[in-house]
């Protein structure tokens, strides 16, 4: 374990999270992803730094229909929230979940006037909640540390780990995974993520709690 005391806490939505107050201090900052249940709040504390919010046009729009996650908007006070996905690299990848969505979002990209993101953005910012969308760039960097070749996409969990090793700004933390685990959609390469994520926590570049 490194000696460095300031720590980015990686919280996955899992069930192997747990309750992480008494091991973070004011210096550390919490990172969490997508849609965190009341659940899984409850268990690992209500602070969140940081969110980083996969911004597809399925998901976005089926969220902001969603009661839960208008009310977890709600509670995100100081957050920072991370979009990985510039509307250039969404036509590029064009990641949708599942087929039974497709005529949904061809309708939906008809219809939009603004681009994907000014309408989310807009969303946040009227809740007082600042966003960042990403450069591509490091998408692209991270998906060639997997398979610049295959057509899978990216977990946001990696690309937000991917993020936080290379900004210098964050050169003085270590960074620690909090109840990550190696499946769902499949749509993700879960198997290249583990093996990459468990070489760099086997060469005390990243760390478990």
């Amino acid at each position: 374990m490194s000696i460095q005391s300031k720590k980015i806490i990686l919280v996955a939505n899992s069930d192997h999270i747990f309750n992480i107050n008494s091991v973070i201090n004011d210096q550390d900052l919490i990172v969490r992803f997508n849609i965190p249940s009341k659940q899984k709040i409850k268990i690992t504390g209500h602070r969140t730094d940081f969110l980083f919010l996969a911004n597809t046009v399925d998901l976005m729009e089926r969220r902001l229909r969603n009661k839960e996650f208008n009310n977890f908007v709600g509670t995100l006070k100081n957050t920072n929230v991370f979009f990985p996905y510039e509307d250039d690299l969404i036509d590029k990848i064009n990641p949708i979940c599942r087929l039974v969505y497709r005529k949904f979002f061809i309708k939906f990209k008809k219809d939009v006037k603004n681009s994907n993101n000014n309408k989310y953005i807009n969303y946040f910012f009227e809740k007082n909640v600042k966003v960042k969308v990403m450069d591509q760039s490091y998408y692209w960097a991270a998906k060639n540390l997997i398979n610049k070749d295959s057509s899978s996409i990216l977990t946001t969990g990696f690309i937000a780990m991917y993020y936080f090793l290379n900004n210098e700004k964050y050169i003085n933390y270590d960074i620690y995974l909090c109840g990550f685990t190696f499946q769902g959609w499949s749509g993700h390469d879960w198997e290249q993520e583990k093996k990459y994520i468990l070489n760099l926590i086997a060469n005390q570049k990243i760390y478990t709690l």
